[in-house]
């Protein structure tokens, strides 16, 4: 017996469909949910539990008083004295 796959998803705005973590648009049915969950094997979406885990992670770095900008390129000693 293959696994039901579950997603995660978001409702959208109509409560009758929604958009999977891993980008499917679908109808929403709890109840054939519920019943995957207990009838049978079942395993979450790969996709969307990826998903999932990369939206907790920030790629912003902090700011910092002396650079507005986030960075600034170090100086560049050392050719000063070159010919």
């Amino acid at each position: 017996m293959k696994p039901a796959i579950v997603h995660y998803t978001r409702t959208l705005s109509d409560h009758t469909t929604a958009v999977t973590l891993c980008g499917m648009k679908l109808r929403t049915d709890h109840r054939a949910v519920r019943e995957a969950k207990q009838s049978g094997p079942w395993v979450s979406c790969p996709l969307c539990e990826a998903a999932l885990m990369l939206a907790d992670i920030t790629l912003e770095e902090p700011d910092e008083p002396d650079r507005p900008d986030g960075w600034t390129q170090p100086t560049f000693t050392g050719m000063e004295n070159r010919p």
